[in-house]
């Protein structure tokens, strides 16, 4: 609708007339009435099908000493409430709208239903804003809740941090995991390098199996696996079949989920998984792992800050 305010207040709607005079081969009559030239304030006040419009919305504007259409909304613009305002927008769209399907798509209407249909829309438009402001508040209260910091899991669980990492012009990635304890002991860590897949959402998706692959390997039950991968998260979570390119890994990792009642995958943020990242940007062949049953040195300092952050 403002987009639509602002041609049409700068005199730039591509009515007939103006197409003509711009050189363009076109009818000049107006498509709607077939009547008269098509011109601004003929197409929008002056034809048949523009007035019964405006009878039906309730509006009787005397638009015979009009000279200038743009002029006109302008002040319209200026003087009237913001409820006037949307109400004549709506309608003037409205027409816009039909006559476009009556030239491009051969379509016509009463101007009853159009006008039915144009204020449905403002009210339908309304009611989505209102849920996506809903969504957005809720979406910010959610990720609000998510630390920016590691902590620890409950007690007689383990968390097992995982990220992917890819290296420039390399052919492929790496996945690192980091295992902690309750108090945030070190139990283990490992890296893995893998033909790099497709999409960075397959890779994350690998590594969250490659994961949940190593706790099974483990024989742990009570674990929590984090990763900053919000959309493997949720396509892990999510009830229906994952479809795209993808789906395979997802569907692995919701069978060992359902193998393992106790383990559950959650997300965090990227600023908490500092370790999982670092691990994975060790060096590692191609198709190969590397397991430390000690931290090594270069993780030392992101695996003290984590812990002082409690």
């Amino acid at each position: 609708m403002k987009i639509f305010l602002w041609r049409f207040c700068r005199n730039n709607i591509p009515v007939r007339n103006h197409l003509r005079y711009k050189g363009v081969p076109v009818m000049i009559l107006c498509p709607m009435c077939c009547v008269d030239v098509e011109h601004i304030l003929h197409l929008f006040f002056d034809c048949i099908f523009a007035r019964s419009c405006w009878q039906v919305a309730g509006i009787d504007y005397d638009m015979a000493r009009v000279e200038s259409g743009p002029e006109w909304l302008l002040n319209k613009l200026e003087t009237s409430t913001q409820g006037e305002c949307v109400k004549i927008v709506t309608i003037m769209l409205g027409i816009w709208f039909w006559r476009n399907k009556k030239v491009w798509e051969d379509k016509t209407i009463t101007a009853d239903l159009a006008m039915e249909m144009s204020f449905r829309y403002v009210v339908e438009w309304r009611k989505a804003r209102k849920v996506s402001k809903r969504q957005t508040t809720r979406t910010e209260t959610e990720t609000a809740k998510i630390s920016k910091k590691w902590c620890p899991p409950p007690q007689d669980y383990l968390k097992l941090n995982v990220d992917a990492s890819f290296f420039p012009q390399a052919d492929a990635f790496s996945v690192g995991m980091v295992i902690r304890s309750h108090n945030g002991d070190f139990v283990g860590a490992k890296v893995t390098t893998l033909p790099r897949p497709s999409t960075v959402l397959e890779a994350e998706s690998i590594g969250i199996r490659e994961a949940l692959t190593s706790v099974l390997q483990r024989g742990e039950r009570k674990l929590i696996v984090e990763s900053d991968s919000l959309l493997s998260i949720q396509a892990v979570h999510h009830k229906k079949n994952y479809l795209l390119e993808v789906g395979h890994v997802i569907e692995d990792c919701k069978m060992f989920l359902h193998s393992m009642p106790d383990c559950r995958v959650t997300h965090i943020r990227k600023q908490a998984n500092k370790v999982a990242h670092s691990t994975a940007r060790i060096p590692c062949s191609i198709i190969c792992s590397i397991v430390f049953t000690s931290p090594p040195s270069y993780l030392l300092e992101t695996l003290m800050n984590d812990f002082s952050n409690e």
